[in-house]
């Protein structure tokens, strides 16, 4: 009897209501279903919005499974199962897991997501209550775009490897128990963050490679990176480069070459180019009687030892601050300032934890070297700030206003005469101010906190006085003249002077200033302003009249 022929891939397999223009080969209203009908090769694409709960999902071999989003919006495509020891999406490859969020609701024992030799890419597992559980296994897979939080529960593991992959950029992992465990082979692991874990990162067994990558134990950590051999395994690697270690609570460890335990154990971990700023003890060597411990640190920042120091592999900057630019808030970037800058060494082509080249040169000296650290400084000119309006010279307001502007997101600093710097914002307006000479400068200071060398200066006086006028020559109270000249002066210079006649209007003048008269009484006025707009408020006034010559 002739075998029956294999069944052939339906291609898009469809789950529920899609969205418009999804190119749908089948429909089925659940994923179960979807899996039943699916064959290497296919598809399935569950629909957003409420979550999917019939799993757990144990993926064909070769069949994917694709959303349409992993965010906690509508658009996001979710699978939500009950309580228990289970895993919730398993795939076997070549496939692939993408574009989904899962929800581990409370279970002991359970797992995320299984990849065997697939590609995970754009996903949230996310297991509030789960304990004793694995946001996502892996082995022989590619993981990029990967977040991970099962801290809610105790004894959790955000990501557990069985060796051969490649986790990469653009994910966080966070553990409670271990961020990141790997059992056995090889990994490389780059451009990744892993906090909120009592370890970290925990190699029991096989070697990790592990790049560009920041280490966040915050306030209740215990240990960052750890090559520890457990559970069987005699001999744990880690070769770790550009990492930044950070936190730690009381007697933490940033890095660790431990090979204590039972039986004949070997711990090694090279250490280059990397920061290590907080834990208790930076770097920690440890091996038990019989056992090896072998840690060489090479061009990076560290600030204490245990007992047993590594070997140092030279250019090392001990106990000096990096200089980040804001710990508290968790921003390790590198200040323009940082002494870790172009201290590295390597390849100014590779890539920091932005997943953005190092070629930056840092120290201005003509050749591009990487920085120590995840994170390469891209920014070391201050920038430059310019007046948009304010005083500049006399003026009459006690309270001026300065607008000014710099590049985008930059901060301010300003400063009244000689007064303390003050953080501030345009437009600023002083606190009142004393009659006389004053300076109101600011200065900028961008994202990489370099701060503007030379500020720009506004010097004013205030002068809230106005100018008095005396009339110095007039003619006699009657005369017989048309022509008549007047001279003044103000009591105060740069004035500038306007001359009235009778109800004429206000006209611009200088002393002396000429005039015809009629005959018959007439009234002279004469005001200043000065260079602050103060306009005298009592013309200087003079009365007279011209009269007919009897002959």
């Amino acid at each position: 009897m002739a075998a029956a022929p294999a069944q052939a891939a339906v291609g898009t397999i469809c789950v529920g209501a899609v969205p418009a223009g999804t190119v749908c080969n089948d429909n089925r209203a659940t994923i179960q279903a979807a899996i039943a009908v699916a064959t290497a090769g296919d598809t399935i694409r569950p629909a957003p919005g409420a979550a999917h709960t019939d799993g757990p999902y144990v993926l064909p071999t070769g069949v994917s499974l694709r959303g349409f989003g992993a965010g906690t919006g509508a658009g996001a495509t979710k699978l939500s199962l009950p309580a228990g020891a289970q895993t919730y999406v398993t795939v076997t490859g070549p496939a692939t897991v993408a574009d989904v969020r899962v929800e581990m609701t409370t279970g002991n024992g359970a797992t995320g997501i299984a990849a065997t030799n697939a590609t995970v890419d754009n996903v949230v597992v996310f297991g509030p209550g789960a304990t004793n559980s694995n946001g996502l296994q892996a082995q022989g897979s590619q993981v990029h775009d990967a977040t991970v939080n099962v801290t809610g529960g105790s004894g959790n593991t955000g990501i557990r490897s069985l060796g051969g992959n490649l986790l990469y950029a653009d994910s966080t992992w966070n553990g409670g128990a271990v961020g990141f465990r790997l059992v056995s082979g090889t990994d490389f692991v780059s451009r990744v963050t892993v906090n909120l874990a009592q370890t970290a990162v925990s190699v029991e067994g096989g070697t990790l490679n592990i790049d560009d990558a920041v280490i966040d134990l915050g306030a209740t950590g215990q240990t960052g990176v750890e090559a520890r051999p457990t559970g069987g395994a005699t001999t744990a690697t880690v070769n770790a480069n550009h990492l930044t270690v950070v936190g730690g609570a009381g007697g933490s460890r940033g890095v660790a070459a431990d090979a204590n335990g039972a039986g004949t154990l070997e711990a090694n971990v090279t250490l280059t180019n990397s920061i290590v700023w907080g834990p208790t003890t930076s770097l920690v060597r440890l091996a038990g009687v019989g056992h090896t411990a072998n840690f060489t640190v090479t061009r990076s920042d560290y600030q204490t030892t245990s007992a047993t120091a590594p070997t140092d592999g030279g250019g090392n900057v001990i106990n000096v601050d990096p200089a980040f630019i804001d710990t508290a808030g968790g921003d390790y970037h590198l200040r323009g300032t940082s002494p870790v800058v172009d201290k590295a060494a390597g390849s100014p082509a590779s890539l920091d934890r932005d997943s953005k080249g190092r070629s930056f040169d840092g120290d201005e000296d003509g050749t591009p070297v990487p920085d120590m650290g995840a994170y390469e400084l891209r920014d070391v000119t201050a920038p430059t700030t310019t007046f948009v309006e304010g005083p500049s010279g006399p003026t009459k307001d006690k309270t001026p206003v300065f607008r000014f502007r710099s590049q985008a997101g930059a901060t301010f600093e300003c400063q009244i005469d000689t007064g303390a710097w003050q953080k501030c914002a345009s437009p600023v307006t002083t606190t009142p101010l004393s009659e006389g000479a004053h300076r109101f400068s600011v200065r900028a200071t961008d994202a990489a906190l370099n701060t503007e060398a030379v500020p720009p200066v506004r010097n004013f006086t205030v002068d809230t006085k106005s100018p008095n006028v005396s009339i110095t020559k007039r003619p006699p109270k009657r005369f017989f003249k048309q022509r008549v000249k007047f001279k003044f002066a103000a009591n105060e210079a740069g004035v500038t002077f306007q001359c009235k006649l009778d109800k004429r209007p206000w006209q611009k003048c200088t002393s002396p200033f000429r005039l015809n008269v009629q005959r018959g009484w007439h009234t002279f006025q004469v005001r200043a302003t000065d260079a602050a707009k103060n306009v005298d408020p009592k013309p200087a006034t003079y009365r007279f009249k011209r009269i007919v010559r009897h002959r």
